[in-house]
């Protein structure tokens, strides 16, 4: 008999109270560990630079290197300190317009930096301080040091009174960074176009005309009315001309002229030299200046350019009710809801339109114009896309779209409304905006 004792292979077993402990045991280390681990402020618990709407900022101050810029609003902008006089409104309101929602700061760079900062810009050779005052306030109610930018866009931000540098989206350092000379005003006119009694313009190869503003702008001697659209663009582009380099002493013969009447009876005179390389120089009294040739273009193009070719007698997207868009391929309606202005498909099921595309479809074709008339000879019989337009009243409108093409030196969609005794041509970008609004691509 083996009296040789043999091994018994064994296997650990746990009970379940066991198990538990261990499981605890890990728990709570993890915490511990957890606890252990420096832990990152969230970004709710950064600073906040706080709103300040435009018309609420009474005085702003921008200081680097000892020199302060003051800037203050009472009906309009003037800069006050180092110089004097009537300040660039649109240089300022690019950099407050930021302001008008809290800026809260991005991410906290670093508690204490080296050297005050200047790894960031914000030493005091190179920090700008910004500080701006709402109405009645005896300290700014927006007060920081701008450094650098960072290539996200951002830039670095110390609020003051405290060493820490953050990263905050203040609209950029070049919005702030300006000389005391590029601070004062800019533009060329200080008018508003409700300001102005009437214009009227000569030269530019074409006969002299005069707008009026009565209770609706109208050009004198003429029963057609006016694009409201456009001659608000011309106006917009003309009284926000700004100051360019380069005045000459002379521009000798004028290209054109625009006299600007103001409803007090002041007149303001502008002389056009002849345009060179899409620029050009004016002459306001005794000033002359270097501008683009862009807010006389429209001007020059004659009276013609502002009169009322808008297709369809309807005024506002307010007065549709359905727009329908047909092809061979494709047959899409939409309604406007009258609750909130919003368009829903009602066929087919499937399609989903992009609600802005949408919006700018609608206003496209309620303003669409003609660039040039066509008989209706020349016609196709069968056109490639179907409007149909659908009034709250019960009325409706066909608008048939053809092809592409010049005709007399204009170039332009050829278009016919249902019932017209002549068809026309469409601006192009008009006829891709209002295909576009339905989703549609590559139909011509």
């Amino acid at each position: 008999m083996d009296a040789t004792p043999k091994k018994v292979g064994c296997k650990m077993k746990f009970l379940l109270k066991t198990k538990v402990l261990i499981a605890s045991a890990l728990v709570f280390g993890g915490l511990t560990f957890w606890d252990l681990k420096p832990q990152v402020s969230p970004k709710s618990s950064l600073p906040v630079i706080e709103a300040l709407i435009k018309d609420d900022i009474q005085r702003v101050a921008l200081t680097s290197m000892g020199n302060t810029i003051t800037l203050e609003q009472s009906d309009v902008w003037t800069q006050v300190a180092p110089l004097n006089g009537l300040a660039d409104e649109a240089r300022i309101n690019a950099m407050i317009l930021n302001f008008r929602k809290p800026i809260e700061m991005d991410v906290l760079v670093e508690t204490d930096p080296d050297k005050g900062g200047k790894s960031y810009g914000l030493d005091s050779s190179n920090a700008i301080v910004v500080e701006m005052w709402g109405i009645g306030d005896a300290e700014p109610s927006i007060s920081f040091l701008l450094g650098n930018d960072t290539d996200q866009g951002a830039s670095f931000i110390r609020m003051s009174g405290s060493k820490s540098v953050y990263r905050a989206h203040v609209g950029g350092r070049r919005r702030f960074a300006h000389q005391a000379g590029a601070w004062l005003n800019q533009r060329v006119l200080q008018l508003k176009m409700s300001d102005i009694s009437s214009l009227t313009v000569e030269g530019a190869d074409n006969p002299s005309y005069t707008l009026e503003n009565g209770d609706v702008w109208t050009a004198r001697g003429e029963d057609i009315p006016l694009d409201v659209k456009r001659l608000s663009q011309a106006f917009q582009t003309l009284l926000l001309m700004r100051i360019g380099e380069e005045p000459i002493s002379d521009i000798g013969e004028p290209w054109m002229r625009l006299t600007l009447t103001q409803k007090d009876g002041v007149q303001e005179v502008l002389e056009v030299a002849d345009p060179v390389d899409r620029q050009t120089h004016v002459q306001v009294g005794d000033a002359i200046y270097r501008v683009p040739v862009l807010p006389f273009e429209r001007f020059a193009s004659g009276i013609q350019y502002f009169m009322d070719k808008r297709v369809f007698p309807i005024r506002s997207r307010e007065e549709l009710d359905l727009i329908r868009y047909k092809t061979e391929l494709t047959d899409i309606v939409i309604q406007q809801d009258l609750a909130d202005g919003f368009w829903k498909v009602l066929q087919p099921s499937n399609v989903d339109l992009e609600m802005r595309d949408v919006f700018f479809m609608v206003n496209t074709l309620v303003s669409l114009s003609s660039v040039r008339e066509v008989p209706l000879v020349d016609v196709p019989p069968t056109p490639t896309v179907t409007l149909e337009m659908r009034r709250l009243k019960g009325d409706v409108f066909r608008l048939w779209i053809f092809d592409y093409q010049a005709r007399d030196g204009a170039l332009g969609y050829l278009c016919q409304i249902e019932g017209a005794e002549s068809a026309f041509l469409a601006p192009k970008e008009d006829i891709e905006r209002i295909i576009n609004g339905f989703g549609q691509s590559n139909v011509f």
